[in-house]
């Protein structure tokens, strides 16, 4: 292996959901998304160096992150490895959450992005951003995005990615209440429903037009259906933002935030 640079630091972005939908399932057991989502600037920190002993060490300042073999981290550099045979050593990597747990903000799935950027950078692979949301999209449906970036439609799994207008210059404000929910559990939840779907293309017309005020009259997220069963205080959050001067309010991804 080629090593271009002993150690990589590097921030994770974490994205909110302006609108999302699930349009249907694959036989392989996939949910079929229509999503717009904005990255932001909550952010995790990671740092990442080179050990010549072929292991992949993980640790992260929030003690409910799980660092075994099922942390996406972990699993990016397993599918780089696997993409690119001996060219990749093991590496020590620390994880500085600033992004909440079970939010619905893909902190674990940026986390994964980042990872996928690391060890391209720093190995030196020269794999483009396409054969990278590849990889991507094989660990979570998040990814693809998270290597992107910005404001951007995802359909699909989460793979078929169109860049957008930016959203107007506007301020958000994130709520997170205690206790989060599984991706794998709403998803399943929502399976046995038959829920309302929200204006997705109200939310697209009002980025192309540029209208904040159209955007948030219009969002909308499908699996708040699930989650606001298990936490109630996410609808009196909603209205309680939007009694207090908010355009809009919405869970993001799959909760809790």
């Amino acid at each position: 292996y080629c090593i271009k640079m002993k150690t990589y630091r590097t921030r994770a972005y974490a994205k909110i959901n302006i609108g999302l939908d699930v349009t249907g399932k694959r036989g392989d057991g996939y949910h079929l998304i229509d999503s717009v989502m904005q990255q932001i600037g909550l952010s995790d920190e990671l740092i990442f160096s080179v050990r010549h002993d072929g292991k992949t060490v993980i640790r992260c300042s929030d003690p409910a992150v799980q660092v075994d073999e099922s942390n996406l981290v972990c699993k990016a550099v397993r599918a780089m490895s696997e993409a690119r045979p001996d060219m990749i050593p093991g590496l020590d990597i620390e994880i500085i959450k600033g992004i909440p747990v079970e939010a619905g903000l893909a902190g674990g799935s940026a986390d994964g992005a980042a990872a996928i950027n690391a060890v391209n950078e720093m190995f030196g692979l020269g794999m483009n951003r396409d054969e990278l949301k590849t990889i991507g999209a094989k660990l979570g449906a998040d990814i693809p995005f998270c290597l992107t970036g910005g404001t951007v439609r995802c359909e699909g799994i989460g793979e078929v990615l169109t860049p957008l207008r930016p959203l107007p210059d506007c301020s958000i404000l994130i709520v997170k209440p205690r206790g989060g929910m599984s991706t794998k559990t709403v998803y399943s939840e929502l399976d046995r429903m038959d829920p309302d779907h929200p204006d997705m293309g109200g939310v697209l017309a009002g980025i192309e037009e540029g209208s904040l005020r159209k955007i948030c009259s219009s969002m909308g997220n499908i699996l708040e259906n699930v989650t606001v069963t298990q936490y109630p205080e996410i609808e009196e959050i909603k209205k309680y933002m939007n009694e207090h001067g908010a355009l809009g309010s919405l869970m993001s991804g799959s909760g809790t935030s």
